[in-house]
């Protein structure tokens, strides 16, 4: 299997199609690699390509009116964003998309991703499901935001990462604290305040700056509701 196939097979809306389908579309592929620190796109770039993750990790931010970042997501492997520019011409990124480690990434320009929706319309249908999905995840953490203490945030955004069925998962940290404060929409300050009075609880134990085990997956889901 190629770097190209290697990374459409992380896809949700690629991975369904056959291994001939999957090499024709590898041919369209470009990979490049970020370090650290650089720039995916900027506010005001053109949205004329789909960007998907082949390894490493993203932040999408906004900037607010008072200067600070809003982060609206981490993109994580497989993830992907640009779609947009399937479905509307001349459209320019309103977000920031900043290389939180070296990371690679599978570039389609627009027109061969134009192309191959036509070749192949269930496409079209994955990635529809795919930004259903997203403005649910945005509608939900702008209602967590104006509605839920930053504490409840928290201890929501900590329960949403355990993929586990241990009673006491341990779970790691997709990004730094700072941009998971501006994710739940608050400081660094209050963010990790936060994290200690979990830990007071005995809710969970901070077993480095990036690892939280869970006491007890059933009590911080009580916490949260």
């Amino acid at each position: 299997m190629t770097k190209h196939q290697s990374c459409l097979h992380l896809v949700p809306i690629f991975n369904h199609l056959d291994d001939s389908s999957m090499q024709l579309i590898a041919k369209k592929i470009k990979h490049q690699s970020f370090k650290k620190g650089d720039f995916l796109f900027q506010a005001g770039d053109q949205t004329d390509k789909l960007y998907v993750v082949h390894k490493g990790s993203i932040k999408i931010y906004r900037l607010l009116a008072n200067g600070r970042e809003q982060v609206v997501k981490i993109l994580k492997t497989g993830d992907f964003i640009g779609e947009t520019s399937i479905f509307k011409k001349d459209t320019y990124h309103e977000d920031y998309a900043e290389i939180l480690e070296d990371s690679e990434v599978c570039v389609i320009e627009q027109k061969d991703l134009t192309q191959i929706l036509k070749d192949y319309p269930e496409i079209s249908l994955k990635i529809i499901e795919q930004m259903s999905k997203r403005l649910n995840d945005s509608y939900k953490q702008t209602t967590q935001v104006t509605t839920e203490s930053i504490g409840v945030r928290l201890a929501m955004y900590l329960v949403d990462l355990v993929d586990s069925d241990s009673e006491s998962p341990t779970v790691t940290l997709p990004t730094s604290r700072k941009n998971i404060a501006y994710y739940l929409g608050t400081t660094p300050e209050s963010i990790s305040r936060k994290f200690k009075e979990l830990e007071e609880k005995g809710l969970i134990i901070q077993e480095s700056s990036s690892l939280i085990k869970i006491n007890n997956l059933d009590d911080l889901v009580y916490y949260s509701e």
